[in-house]
């Protein structure tokens, strides 16, 4: 049964333990890169000799410490990724993880003994408190290492780099590969009613258009298009008005009223005149007659 998460903790507690050891080491302020010459102790024994003095090599084993713990913790952030992130786990398989333990090792066991053997003889006890706790935190991720190695030899993380074909598959991974098999379904269930959607409306617009086809003669017999359509014809221009007639010729003036005939007796006034006569003079005696509209001059006596 694979334990991936159980496989994450216990790489996640050994890197930080390494990590541990470096900031100890740096604390302590008991490194140097170049080995540092000591004077011989002086004492009574040794008044006589004249011996040479030595080398200091504590603080280069404390160099070598810090950096064969730098070479693990960065091995084992590669040991966590190749374990975590599926992107890598599907290039790297579990065995270079249990390879990565085993080059930690490679590199753990010199730097814990280079501890072991450091002497500071300036401080109490001939030692260093800060450098003897990172000699036993690097015992201690030696065992630990081990016991990974031994986890990982047993119980196999599930990746599906090493995963034979037909092999067993864990739930999560089965359930990933039923939702993939899911959508890949749903996604062809769509196309499929699409490629439908537009195989009828093809085969509506084919029906519309044989239709159109068969009633589009009728129809443009019996209705004509709008530009087909005549215009009215413009009406008929106006024309112009005859000239008025010319007005009518003045008519002739009355005849001059002849003369009477001096020979001829004048005619008696018959009764009924008279009376039409007084009549009128009736009327028209108090009538003032405008100047110039008098009764005519008599005409001239004839020659």
């Amino acid at each position: 049964m694979a334990c991936k998460a159980v496989h994450s903790h216990l790489l996640l507690g050994l890197t930080i333990l390494h990590a541990i050891i470096i900031e100890y080491l740096f604390v302590s302020d008991m490194y140097l890169l170049y080995p540092v010459k000591v004077p011989a102790p002086s004492g009574p024994k040794n008044a006589s000799s004249s011996e040479e003095p030595r080398l200091d090599l504590n603080g280069i084993k404390v160099v070598v410490g810090i950096g064969a713990h730098i070479v693990c913790l960065i091995s084992l952030i590669g040991a966590l990724l190749a374990n975590n992130i599926s992107a890598v786990a599907r290039i790297l398989p579990p065995i270079v993880v249990i390879v990565i333990l085993i080059f930690t090792l490679a590199f753990n066991i010199p730097a814990a003994i280079c501890l072991l053997l450091h002497e500071a003889p300036k401080h109490p006890g001939g030692f260093s408190r800060a450098v003897r706790f990172s000699m036993i935190l690097s015992f201690t991720t030696i065992a630990y290492s081990i016991l990974v190695i031994v986890v990982y030899c047993v119980c196999k993380p599930g990746h599906e780099s090493l995963r034979p074909v037909g092999g067993p598959v864990s739930s999560r991974q089965q359930q990933s590969k039923d939702g993939d098999e899911k959508r890949s379904k749903e996604q062809a269930e769509e196309k499929r009613s699409d490629e439908r959607k537009v195989k009828h409306s093809s085969g509506t617009s084919r029906t519309e258009n044989k239709v159109f086809g068969y009633l589009l003669p009728t129809i443009s017999f019996w209705v004509t298009p709008e530009d087909e359509i005549p215009s009215p014809a413009p009406p008929p221009a106006r024309k112009p008005a005859p000239p008025p007639p010319p007005p009518p010729p003045p008519p002739p003036p009355p005849p001059a009223p002849s003369a009477p005939d001096p020979t001829q007796a004048a005619p008696s006034p018959s009764p009924e005149g008279a009376d039409a006569k007084k009549e009128s003079d009736g009327l028209y005696e108090n009538l003032e007659v405008p100047q110039g509209f008098g009764a005519a001059p008599p005409p001239p006596p004839p020659p």
